[in-house]
């Protein structure tokens, strides 16, 4: 291997780890054709299948007159998603990804909410699945 081919490598997985480090720690699929592109990218992929977004709102400014903005945050609860979320944080040569969206999780082997590891040979997948209870 040449050193510009190992010194675009390394350049490669430093940008990949400060991303993971500094970014969100996996991306929201809303739809099939989103998942498909990212199982095109990605030689691993988790893919985790969950119900439904909570909707939380919390006040911003609070003032004497009360909130100058409430603001909502779509996002998910639970202790499936906190382990979800903690594994994602951890490991950092896999690309996590979450949805709500039953066409997108079925298109990655989930047919109720739980988790799947998409694996790419040679631009087949082959999805490894676990449900929820």
């Amino acid at each position: 291997m040449s050193e510009s081919t190992l010194s675009q490598l390394c350049s490669e997985g430093i940008v990949s780890w400060i991303k993971k480090k500094t970014g969100p720690f996996a991306t929201t699929v809303e739809s099939a054709d989103k998942l498909a592109e990212l199982e095109k990218e990605h030689e691993v992929l988790i893919v985790a299948y969950f119900k439904e977004f909570s909707v939380s709102t919390f006040c911003i400014g609070p003032s004497l007159s009360g909130c100058i903005l409430n603001k909502s945050l779509l996002g998910l609860q639970g202790a499936e998603y906190d382990e979800f979320k903690s594994t994602a944080t951890k490991i950092e040569d896999v690309f996590f990804a979450q949805t709500t969206d039953a066409n997108a999780a079925k298109a990655a082997g989930l047919t109720k909410p739980g988790i799947a590891a998409v694996k790419n040979f040679a631009g087949r997948w082959l999805p490894v699945v676990w449900h929820a209870n």
